[in-house]
């Protein structure tokens, strides 16, 4: 049985999911970037853990036709281990809980992990709350899903985002939850370009 591309590429990521899983989400986008940049892998761990930084992301709002401040509020809740001082390793994988009010869909939650193996940090996170378009539910937890993957070599550093949606999202059409997808994935990817 030959494996589709996302399932490979869920493979490469390090990204274990069953294999019905991988095979049928309602839709999966990927946003790729690459930039000559002196950072290495653990300013990238910073950029990714300071998450109320995440409130300088912006995306295009399909709807409003601009760009906009993609997260009013973003915190992190918990992380295991410990994040390490200033200076120190940091640890191989943690696992995390953080809060994102995002500018569309309002309050949500959302838990993963970060792994840095072998050159590739990647991190993957999950909606752990339903998901809300102006205020009506529009999926249940766990429908939304990102992985993003970072690779340092020599003096480029390159980003590849997977958004997957598990389930359609009520009252909004595949085609406008793909765009807004790929729109939060963009933003992602130009925060973790950006220097």
């Amino acid at each position: 049985m030959r494996k589709s591309l996302l399932s490979i590429f869920l493979v490469f990521c390090g990204v274990s999911l069953s294999a019905q899983d991988a095979e049928q989400p309602y839709l999966s986008v990927r946003e790729t970037g690459e930039t000559a940049s002196s950072a290495d892998l653990n300013r990238v761990i910073e950029k990714l853990t300071d998450v109320p930084s995440f409130t300088t992301m912006t995306y295009y709002s399909e709807r409003r036709k601009k760009e906009r401040i993609l997260f009013e509020e973003a915190a992190l809740l918990s992380i295991e281990p410990p994040l390490p001082d200033s200076g120190e390793a940091y640890a191989p994988r943690y696992e995390f809980e953080l809060f994102l009010k995002d500018a569309s869909f309002g309050d949500m939650k959302w838990a993963g992990e970060i792994t840095c193996t072998d050159g590739v940090l990647s991190m993957k996170m999950t909606s752990i709350t339903p998901i809300r378009f102006i205020g009506i539910e529009a999926a249940a937890e766990g429908a939304l899903e990102i992985v993003l993957n970072i690779k340092k070599k020599d003096t480029r550093l390159s980003v590849e985002c997977l958004g997957l949606a598990r389930d359609p999202i009520r009252i909004i059409s595949k085609k406008r939850t793909e765009q807004s997808l790929r729109n939060r994935l963009i933003a992602f990817k130009n925060y973790i370009l950006s220097p």
